[in-house]
């Protein structure tokens, strides 16, 4: 029955057009987004009633994200597609718990959702192998979630008629591990993928009323239509962000300049004043990983300008670890650091990135834990966002490190970070970034958030790093003209100093505000900095900043690469 040229089933008889190849690929993951009515679930259904039907010790796994909604989609389109193929009296549908019994040798098909990871970890079955899957709205899963599943297909196969394989079948919202690991990948001629795009069109049994309804949304709604109807990447409903600019930016990304992550070591100092031991970071070096890196550079640090981090930790959800790093004239995108790690493994990382960047301002959001912004304040790191609480006890205002975010500032923030991608799209360098804005949308209630399946943590660290611009004082208009008044020992040690001397205390502490000032005053470190070197190969202009080493961070060349 698996023929589908010869035999009992006729694959254009029953299936129609635009499947063919789908239907006798034999790789590890046959991936297919679709418009609506494209056939993409009936297809998969059929399939797995043929294939397990006939083929002797087969079995197969069905999942969704939520177990519950099972019942009325995969189950039904199942149950369809035994009746379709009139095959009724061979097998037995459950329905609790929920499961197929082809009778004549006991192969099964079992359903799970992802909601319940402990159900996904026992599965067994009595004859022959799991050995197939099929994910319907894979979308809506995370890519955690899907490496679950994958790790269940596996071990010996008894008949060497079967193959291993996991189909994925999804509408095409954005969904960026999606379109990463399967279509870009099968792009680059990955073997052992199929990833297919298909839409109504492709649907001979769609109705007249049918095909005018699609005709009027093409007509009437072209945004829509192109995702809905032919199947192309994108959102449909209220999207925050201006979707037209992003996907014209998308096309336009030049790719990062480096790729990697950095390697240190950590060591406790005893403090000489009795406060007990403090951490340092030392052995500071890049370490280019083009594949795997967490960390990547759009634009190389530039000595004369500054920088600012927004950081959003992951929380208690499945998001990840995001930081921004943009410059503080502009606003522009130039690193980006995205990861699942522990706490104190990305203030680390947010650490050297920092330094890196000039000691970049860092703004992390402490809403769920305020560790990572402990750690840096432990480690001395120079320049963090300060904000202004109540004291609980005192009920007066006091200073506290990291952006805590709070229904009344979250929309406000949000609307700052879509006018900005309005009006300035072009500073936008990261895919990942540009993609999660395309997903985040606004939800029934009108709340903006990442659709289900979705991520948001490189949108918010986004929003959150515009915000640490105002305390970014150290801007890149340096040259500037802005007077400063100097005190009295200023003045003294100024009429002291030879020319050199002179120059340096202009640059440390700004031009003096008679003379009509020649430079901006630099921002003192809030926490004593401990020294640091940072090995790499600058870029052919080098990287030097006095600055750096006034704040008591070194620097060496060698080591890791750009």
């Amino acid at each position: 029955m698996t023929d589908g040229s010869a035999g009992e089933l006729s694959i254009r008889e029953v299936v129609g057009r635009g499947y063919g190849k789908f239907w006798r690929y034999r790789g590890r993951y046959r991936v297919v987004k679709g418009s609506r009515a494209s056939k993409k679930s009936t297809t998969s259904a059929l399939w797995l009633i043929a294939n397990i039907t006939g083929t002797r010790g087969a079995n197969a796994l069905v999942c969704r994200k939520v177990y519950r909604t099972l019942r009325d989609s995969c189950y039904a389109q199942l149950k369809w597609a035994i009746k379709r193929l009139g095959l009724e009296a061979f097998w037995q549908c459950k329905e609790s718990p929920l499961e197929m019994i082809y009778r004549p040798t006991g192969q099964k098909i079992c359903f799970r959702g992802v909601d319940d990871p402990l159900k996904l970890s026992s599965i067994t079955v009595e004859v022959g192998s799991l050995c197939w899957a099929w994910l319907e709205e894979v979308f809506e899963f995370t890519e955690e979630e899907f490496l679950l599943i994958d790790d269940t297909i596996r071990g010996e196969l008894d008949n060497p008629a079967l193959f291993k394989q996991l189909t994925l079948t999804f509408n095409p919202w954005w969904a960026t591990w999606l379109k990463s690991r399967f279509f870009d990948r099968a792009d680059e001629g990955a073997p052992d993928i199929l990833a297919m795009t298909t839409d109504y069109r492709c649907n001979e049994w769609l109705d007249e009323a049918d095909k005018a309804r699609f005709e009027q949304m093409r007509i009437q709604e072209p945004e829509r239509y192109r995702v809905a109807g032919l199947g192309e990447w994108g959102v449909i409903g209220d999207s925050v962000f201006n979707a037209e600019r992003l996907t014209a930016r998308l096309s336009a990304l030049a790719g990062h300049v480096a790729r990697g992550m950095f390697s240190y070591s950590v060591r406790s100092v005893r403090r000489l004043d009795s406060a007990g031991d403090r951490l340092t970071i030392t052995d500071v070096k890049w370490e280019d990983d083009s594949v795997s890196g967490c960390i990547k550079l759009y634009e190389h640090p530039d000595p004369e300008r500054y920088y600012v981090i927004g950081a959003d930790p992951a929380g208690d959800g499945s998001d990840y670890f995001s930081a921004q790093v943009l410059d503080a004239a502009d606003g522009r995108q130039v690193a980006v650091l995205r990861r699942q790690f522990d706490e104190d493994e990305f203030a680390k990382q947010c650490y050297c990135l920092g330094l890196l960047y000039n000691a970049a301002v860092i703004s992390v959001e402490v809403n769920f834990s305020t560790y990572p912004t402990e750690t840096l304040a432990a480690l001395g790191y120079p320049h963090l966002w300060v904000r202004e609480r109540r004291d609980t006890y005192t009920g007066k205002p006091v200073k506290a490190y990291g952006w805590r975010t709070t229904p009344g500032n979250r929309n406000a923030i949000i609307a700052e970070l879509i006018a900005f991608v309005r009006d300035s799209p072009e500073a936008l360098n990261d895919r990942t970034t540009i993609e999660e804005m395309l997903t985040f949308v606004r939800n029934e209630k009108g709340r903006p958030e990442a659709q289900a399946g979705a991520h948001d943590d490189t949108v918010m660290s986004y929003a959150i790093a515009l915000q640490a611009l105002s305390q970014q004082t150290r801007d890149a208009e340096a040259d500037e003209p802005v007077g400063v008044d100097w005190s009295k020992s200023q003045w003294e040690d100024y009429e002291r100093g030879n020319e050199g001397e002179r120059a340096r205390m202009i640059e440390l502490w700004g031009g003096p505000a008679r003379d009509g000032g020649t430079a901006r005053r630099r921002e003192k470190p809030r926490v004593s900095a401990q020294r640091v070197t940072i090995e790499y190969t600058p870029p052919p202009d080098g990287i030097q900043s006095e600055e750096l080493d006034e704040l008591g961070i070194g620097r060496s060349s060698g080591g890791g690469k750009w």
